[in-house]
């Protein structure tokens, strides 16, 4: 077996690109390890390789002829056909804003979590898995909270398992892990999906492409970061992105309300006027009203819990259940 130092920059460059790929295709690090490093003789434990992923990810390190252009935005491609059920249809379960400590409805998150696993559906994280009180931030003081050491470690013990499963498939940079990130540098959600779970990080926003059998659906996401409170105003929010982001899907967090609309924009395609459907959704959050920060700051209370998306493998369309 070559030590990983041992390999040229070339080998160590077409290692990475095809790592890089079949992460992209869904495949674990396990097998990855498994079924190609050991194959090509090479020695590199599964967190080696996960920190190097990720250095050649965000362009930190690059090879000759290799892109590795910070500015060049990637797709996340995931094939569900897998996931399609006996009726033909792939549910997915886009879940955040748990702001998992002592104002979480944990018995709800790990219901959605044990309803995901038991029916074979992915899970699409939308940020703020954790509370993070800090000595400054809004909410119950620091020593009410639970410290974000012990939040992070539950969290971990908590999602690890959906991860393993290939279930979870990664999470967005989103305000309260933010917390840490502005203040001493360390980017808590991207070390969190990388180094503790073993998933993807999305950044701020992401576009995705879902295949299911034949049919390929394009989603965008992001945590999001409005300070819209009223109804109207959360949707004004996401519709605005609308104007320029194209897709079939757009999931938007932070906002704290469960709902879901469609429009209607009329286009050319392969020469045809036709009318595509475009489904917004906001995902929800798990944080209980009252003592927590949405009482203090008197927010109205919305309805816990996640949306459920299910997406046609026979024909392209897109059901949305809160």
């Amino acid at each position: 077996m070559r030590q990983w130092t041992g390999l040229t920059r070339d080998e160590q460059g077409d290692v990475l690109k095809t790592a890089a790929s079949w992460r992209d295709e869904g495949k674990d690090y396990e097998t990855i390890l498994d079924l190609f490093l050991q194959d090509q003789g090479i020695e590199l434990s599964r967190s080696g390789l996960r920190g190097r992923l990720s250095e050649y990810r965000r362009g930190e390190i690059s090879f000759d002829g290799l892109a590795t252009d910070n500015d060049e935005e990637r797709l996340f491609t995931y094939d569900l056909t897998s996931y399609v059920d006996g009726n033909g249809w792939v549910r997915i379960l886009p879940m955040g804003d748990f702001h998992w400590g002592r104002q979480c409805d944990k018995e709800l998150v790990k219901r959605n979590l044990d309803w995901a696993s038991s029916h074979n559906v992915p899970i699409f994280g939308m940020g703020d898995l954790a509370e993070f009180a800090l000595k400054d931030s809004p909410g119950m003081a620091i020593y009410e909270e639970d410290s974000p050491q012990v939040i992070r470690t539950e969290l971990r013990a908590l999602l690890k398992p959906y991860a393993d499963a290939g279930l979870f498939k990664g999470d967005f940079w989103s305000n309260h892990s933010g917390r840490i990130h502005k203040r001493v540098g360390l980017n808590e959600a991207l070390n969190f999906c990388e180094e503790a779970l073993g998933v993807d990080f999305w950044g701020f926003s992401a576009f995705f492409e879902l295949k299911v059998g034949e049919q390929v659906y394009t989603m965008w996401g992001s945590h999001g970061a409005s300070g819209a409170v009223t109804l109207s105003s959360k949707i004004n929010t996401v519709e605005k992105i609308g104007t320029y982001v194209d897709a079939d899907i757009y999931l938007y967090g932070h906002v704290h309300d469960l709902f879901t609309w469609s429009r209607l924009k009329r286009a050319v395609v392969n020469g045809k006027i036709t009318e595509l459907r475009r489904t917004f959704v906001l995902t929800g959050a798990f944080l209980k009203w009252k003592g927590s920060y949405a009482e203090q700051k008197l927010y109205a209370p919305t309805k816990r819990g996640s949306a459920k998306i299910q997406l046609s493998a026979e024909k392209h369309d897109v059901h949305v259940s809160i």
